[in-house]
């Protein structure tokens, strides 16, 4: 009897020395990992990279993107917007879709900001922000706006207002009052001017609520004018 328990107890010995050490494993898979993310080539990969959302452009590790998309898609994990008729899906985080599922709706169009990341050795498109998109302005009514693009009108200044998050003032042209942001640059007209005015639609994060939106942004004047109260 002495001598089974001698030899159970070498099998049982020899078993131990050949079970592989998981934990010892898991280590070696994570140098593993970060030893290729290391070796990618990063400036290569990121060169050869096109997004559907803009496929004549090289894009640039952590720069936002701003775009303006059609929703075709809404599930609990994706978001899947369309651009020229070009596809993309965006990895959503559950809390981010609480107010998504309530406030936007497939056939939508929004405005997305989004970048590229390195995951696990490729390029991913990750989802910021989105918000409503505003594709007319009272200095253009019936046109739809693009992003970025400056255009020209000839408005009546009003009011200058800084005491909000963010400075603004207003303009009139016609019967249409709108404000126009602008960074803290010092504002040379005053009421009743009239300015021919260079803007341009782009984002504003709305302050303490996490909504991205799109407003008139001043990009120069020049005054041509003063207009006094008869």
């Amino acid at each position: 009897m002495k001598k089974y328990s001698i030899l159970l107890s070498l099998l049982l010995f020899s078993c131990r020395e050949n079970t592989p050490n998981t934990d010892s494993v898991d280590a070696n898979s994570i140098v593993m990992e970060e030893q290729i993310n290391s070796s990618i080539d990063t400036t290569l990969l990121v060169k050869n990279f096109r997004s559907q959302l803009l496929p004549d452009k090289e894009l640039s590790l952590d720069h936002y993107y701003n775009d303006v998309v059609l929703i075709k898609k809404i599930t609990p994990t994706t978001l899947t917007v369309e651009k020229n008729g070009k596809e993309t899906s965006f990895p959503v985080e559950a809390e981010s879709m609480t107010y998504m599922d309530l406030d936007y709706s497939v056939g939508q169009y929004v405005v997305i900001r989004w970048k590229i990341i390195i995951d696990n050795g490729k390029i991913t498109e990750v989802l910021e922000n989105i918000g409503k998109f505003n594709r007319s302005s009272d200095l253009r009514r019936d046109q739809v706006l693009e992003i970025g693009k400056i255009y020209k009108d000839t408005v009546v200044f009003l009011e200058n207002i800084t005491d909000y998050d963010y400075f603004f003032f207003l303009v009139s042209k016609e019967k249409d009052t709108v404000g126009i942001i602008y960074y803290d640059d010092e504002i040379p007209f005053r009421k009743g001017d009239t300015i021919a005015l260079q803007w341009k639609m782009d984002s504003i994060d709305i302050a303490g609520e996490g909504i991205l939106s799109f407003e008139e942004w001043y990009v120069s004047g020049k005054k041509i004018g003063h207009k006094t109260k008869k």
